[in-house]
């Protein structure tokens, strides 16, 4: 509708951000009839968002003249919520379904012990959407497995004793990763992960070397 407005695709995306209103008064008060003649005169998020926006196309459209090919995120792009109300490790999740441990160790890094602590109240578990369906058709199985992987942690006790005493996780390099974005999917900071893994130049990362994240 925008298009058939304007008949230019750069003013009708500009519209699209900031509505048809701001993109008529920018050509009132320049005069100018293509975006980049009346640039000067919209708002600043939309002097961005069409530039972006082009960016972001000719990106998609020629990445492989440039030598860039997609890769799998590190996590899952589309995830939900689950509400826990009882005590459960990740492992019970893991060796039921099929959601690997790692992957709910990236989502949920407030739960270092691997332990969602739904001991007195009820907690979230963020979960790839797609493991979702099979979590609660599976949901009941998934408890029946506390005693094998939660025989310690039972008394609420034992939980906070092991919070205390600290943990750590052992992360293993990935093609394109850096360690900038693994101290950011972990919470931590990169000097942080040189200290703990004694690395003098952040840009030697290898594939399949092994890092400890303290505290994780």
């Amino acid at each position: 509708d925008l298009y058939a407005i304007y008949n230019d695709w750069t003013l009708a995306i500009a519209a699209y951000n900031c509505g048809p209103g701001n993109v008529n008064k920018a050509m009132a008060r320049s005069g100018g009839k293509t975006f980049w003649e009346i640039y000067d005169y919209l708002p600043s998020e939309t002097r961005g968002y069409v530039p972006a926006f082009i960016g972001a196309t000719y990106a998609y459209a020629y990445h492989r003249q440039h030598d860039i090919e997609p890769t799998e995120p590190p996590i899952p792009l589309s995830v939900d919520t689950l509400r826990i109300n009882r005590l459960l490790h990740f492992g019970q999740i893991s060796s039921t379904i099929d959601l690997d441990i790692e992957t709910l160790r990236q989502l949920n890094p407030q739960y270092r012990l691997d332990i969602v602590p739904a001991t007195t109240k009820t907690y979230t578990l963020v979960i790839p959407q797609r493991n979702v369906a099979q979590y609660i058709a599976h949901e009941q199985e998934i408890f029946a497995k506390d005693s094998a992987y939660l025989k310690e942690y039972i008394n609420p006790a034992n939980i906070e004793k092991k919070r205390a005493q600290g943990s750590g996780t052992i992360y293993i390099v990935k093609k394109g990763d850096t360690l900038g974005h693994i101290a950011r999917r972990y919470h931590v900071t990169t000097s942080q992960l040189m200290r703990w893994n004694n690395i003098r130049n952040p840009r030697t990362l290898r594939i399949g070397q092994r890092l400890r994240i303290e505290g994780r």
